[in-house]
């Protein structure tokens, strides 16, 4: 709601409004920067990797970071419609977006021969499509031993 925006932003209801134009567009904006804040560290993970172990914590802490996030703990438990919504609007320009942002690192990770990636765009769609599954619905073992499983071919 505008109110909830304008009250943690400190301004009125109808400053809130005059800024963002509204709730969807708000969100959209915070969605957008959110997921830059994540990419920078997921990059940064990244680039400090040294073996396919390592590839994998950055995944599952990124995963997990999206989980525990406070705005989309409490979208996803009050507000679960606006997650529908954004994931039949934005799925594809989200994964778009993370694709070209990560796929420097991943090609990176294979020339050093971190990973035996051929097609670094794939791969990274594939990633991001179960990371968003999992975010949703979080993995039993927990996202470490999931992507762990995938990655030794048990996934079951």
């Amino acid at each position: 709601r505008m109110t909830d925006i304008a009250a943690v932003a400190r301004v009125s209801r109808t400053t809130a409004y005059r800024i963002l134009g509204s709730v969807d567009r708000a969100a959209t904006s915070l969605l957008q920067r959110e997921i830059e804040r994540l990419l920078s560290e997921v990059i940064r993970g990244l680039d400090s990797a040294t073996d396919a172990p390592d590839v994998l914590s950055v995944c599952a802490r990124a995963l997990e970071r999206v989980e525990q996030h406070p705005l989309f703990r409490k979208v996803r438990t009050d507000e679960p419609g606006i997650i529908g919504e954004a994931l039949v609007l934005q799925t594809a320009p989200i994964i778009d977006t993370i694709t070209s942002a990560l796929a420097p690192s991943f090609r990176k990770l294979a020339d050093d021969g971190v990973l035996a990636v051929d097609d670094h765009e794939n791969v990274i769609d594939r990633l991001v499509r179960l990371g968003i599954t999992c975010v949703l619905s979080p993995p039993r073992g927990g996202y470490q031993s999931l992507l762990g499983d995938i990655l030794r071919g048990n996934a079951g």
